[in-house]
């Protein structure tokens, strides 16, 4: 337990995972968009993310929220499955 209380666990997927995940939603993002011929800046107005947060996300340094994924996916015309599959 940690001072708090709480139960500490260990992440059960490891960092090379989630790294992988990250660059396959970079890859989708960065497909989707040039396919709807938008600028990263279009895509950020739509999403209503910052225009520097879109290109984090296309490079794999953004780690973003379910709810940002769905702003994404809706900006693109795509379920946020689509973003998440291999």
């Amino acid at each position: 337990m940690d001072p708090t209380g709480y139960i500490q666990q260990e992440s059960r997927v490891p960092a090379t995972s989630l790294d992988s995940i990250k660059q396959n939603i970079a890859f989708r993002v960065r497909e989707a968009r040039l396919q709807k011929r938008l600028s990263q800046e279009a895509l950020a107005l739509e999403a209503n993310v910052n225009r520097s947060y879109a290109s984090a996300l296309e490079t794999g340094r953004a780690n973003p929220s379910i709810g940002l994924l769905h702003r994404i996916a809706t900006a693109l015309d795509l379920e946020v499955i689509d973003l998440l599959r291999p």
